[in-house]
């Protein structure tokens, strides 16, 4: 089953975005008193094909009760990435990231004689964070004119691939639909007759 194909009710009335076919807001855990997933059998008075999940908030009690919480991410305890940024002198430069989620629950009895109650739940989220810094690489002068020998100093060698030869080498027509080639590899294409141009 699709996910959109699930049901959500909150404190049994249908809570789902039509237009979107999820859920609006899911409200924090500290405003749920409890949750309920069925994935099948449930009773004919739910609709949808998918699972069936119940919420039910918390409501105030005959005496003034509160709760706060916050969860945190920052740039000094997060992990490394998996492919870290290092600056000139090699050490790992951490994004800065910053993420604060906080909110907080209160409730109580709205009236000396206990029988009217309220509850009150509100969260906030604030992040502040820099775009991962993406490393470009410019063609040098040389290799604008074709000379890729930089490359072929750290042992990458190109390819025609229209010949499979070797940038340098001399292609032949084998007669087979294929292509010879004879000559060394050089990665430089800058000079008139140094092999296969691009």
């Amino acid at each position: 089953m699709r996910a959109t194909q699930n049901t959500y009710t909150l404190d049994g009335t249908i809570y789902v975005n039509r237009f979107f076919d999820s859920v609006p807001m899911m409200p924090n855990p500290d405003a749920l008193q409890e949750f309920t997933v069925q994935a099948s059998n449930y009773s004919a008075d739910h609709e949808g094909a998918g699972a069936l999940v119940q919420l039910s908030t918390r409501s105030g009690t005959d005496q003034l009760h509160g709760s706060a919480w916050e969860y945190l991410r920052n740039t000094v305890v997060n992990a490394n990435n998996y492919f870290p940024v290092k600056n000139p002198a090699g050490a790992i430069v951490k994004p800065p990231f910053k993420l604060n989620q906080f909110g907080g629950t209160v409730g109580g009895p709205i009236f000396k004689s206990k029988k009217a109650f309220f509850f009150f739940s509100a969260e906030d989220l604030q992040q502040r964070s820099a775009p991962t810094p993406i490393t470009t690489f410019y063609p040098t002068a040389a290799e604008l004119s074709g000379n890729f020998l930089a490359f072929f100093a750290k042992g990458v060698a190109l390819y025609n691939p229209a010949t499979n030869c070797g940038f340098g080498q001399t292609s032949t027509p084998n007669g087979s639909g294929g292509y010879t080639c004879s000559g060394a590899i050089s990665d430089d294409v800058s000079s008139t007759g140094a092999g296969d141009k691009i």
